[in-house]
């Protein structure tokens, strides 16, 4: 048996050390396993195909084969033709009674419908009671918007001058875009330093969304055309600021901070919009109550495009306090240091200033400092609030474009 066992051993070591028995078994296993893998597929497709044929198959079954009674004749499909005999006013009363469904995004295709008109025209100068200084506006619809002083936010009916709802917050004095409309005409709103809020239709507020302490949301704005949110954010033991953006769960998207060159982008952003191009439009500050500052213009992506600071021959202080964009893709830039509301295209380049309208020589007649500026999307009106008083400015400067008005011939 050691005798048989030594050879045995022997011929076995013989075999192993030549290399070509591992490269048949190495080629023997890749063969199995790619015939496993073809064979899984056959019966993969093959399961699919029977499912299919059998479900087809009872579906035909249910089908009962068309006969001559089923042609419909033409009695019950009478189309009207139009004559003499329709009564138009009564034609108009069915289509006035046809219902559109309001979209939450932008129709960017709406610029074509308008132009600009020679002079812009003053609409009313209205009185918001309940707040002591008007700093941001979110519309909800073309008669009711949203404004808040940093204390309080209250819901003012234009046409009735009423105030409809209160909302208070913790003072925060810092920022001017404490609040933001969403798709569901729901108002997004910070109320406190570390809670963002939601107003529901039914009046309801819910608790969306808590920081920490470290970090604190300073300005919101709600994206009509991602139904994203964006936040300010400004760390409370330092200078730092940035923002982030986050989807309808919350969850955390994009965080926008830096430059190229690893240069911080915001020292103070105060309020947010977002330009029909999906460029992101911050105002900045250098200080939170005070200090010149910049439009800082990022593409969706975060990438910076550009920084407006103003007109030279103005002087080199430049203090936005309000912006806006409107259907044009033109930003709207409050200037505290001139009371001009700058008016610049959307690659940055200067197009006009205004500090007078039509109607008026100059609005700082009526209101002092214009702070806010707002511009409604559903009735293409501009609102520009005061900083010193509870009153605001209502603006046409937008009418329907000539070419596309109809007129009809009786």
């Amino acid at each position: 048996m050691v005798k048989l066992s030594k050879g045995m051993k022997k011929l076995m070591d013989n075999l192993l050390s030549d290399g070509s028995y591992y490269k048949n078994l190495h080629r023997c296993l890749s063969q199995e396993i790619k015939l496993k893998t073809h064979i899984g597929k056959i019966q993969y497709y093959e399961k699919i195909h029977e499912k299919r044929l059998v479900k087809f198959l009872q579906f035909v079954k249910k089908l009962r084969p068309p006969t001559k009674e089923d042609t419909p004749t033409l009695s019950l499909h009478h189309i009207p033709v139009m004559t003499a005999d329709i009564i138009l006013d009564d034609v108009i009363k069915h289509l006035t009674k046809m219902k559109i469904s309001k979209k939450g995004k932008r129709h960017i295709e709406t610029k074509q419908l308008l132009q600009e008109m020679n002079q812009p025209i003053l609409l009313g100068c209205y009185t918001v009671a309940g707040v002591d200084h008007c700093r941001h506006f979110s519309f909800q619809t073309p008669d009711c918007v949203w404004v808040s002083d940093g204390l309080r936010l209250v819901l003012f009916n234009k046409t009735t001058g009423d105030t409809l709802h209160r909302l208070a917050i913790k003072p925060n004095r810092f920022s001017s875009g404490l609040h933001s409309m969403n798709c569901n005409s729901e108002l997004i709103y910070i109320a406190s330093y570390t809670t963002i809020n939601k107003l529901g239709a039914d009046l309801k507020t819910e608790t969306i969304c808590e920081f920490d302490k470290l970090w604190r949301p300073i300005c919101i704005y709600f994206s009509p055309s991602t139904e994203d949110m964006i936040l300010g954010m400004a760390r409370t033991d330092s200078n730092g600021s940035k923002l982030e953006r986050y989807n309808k769960t919350f969850k955390l998207l994009q965080t926008i901070k830096e430059k190229k060159k690893g240069q911080a982008l915001y020292r103070f952003p105060k309020c947010i919009t977002e330009n029909n191009n999906g460029d992101v439009v911050v105002c900045d500050r250098t200080e939170p109550f005070g200090g010149f500052g910049a439009v800082v213009v990022t593409d969706r992506d975060g990438r910076h495009r550009f920084s407006y600071t103003g007109r030279s021959q103005q002087g080199p202080i430049f203090m936005p306090f309000g912006i806006c964009t409107d259907a044009f893709s033109r930003i709207f830039i409050c200037d505290g240091c001139t009371n001009n509301v700058h008016v610049i295209d959307r690659n940055g380049q200067f197009l006009s200033s205004w500090n007078h309208l039509s109607s008026i020589k100059y609005w700082n007649n009526i209101i002092s400092l214009p702070f806010s500026v707002g511009y409604d999307f559903n009735s293409h009106l501009l609102w520009i609030g005061s900083d010193y008083e509870n009153k605001v400015l209502v603006i046409r400067y937008l009418d329907r474009h000539h070419n596309l008005t109809d007129t009809i011939k009786l």
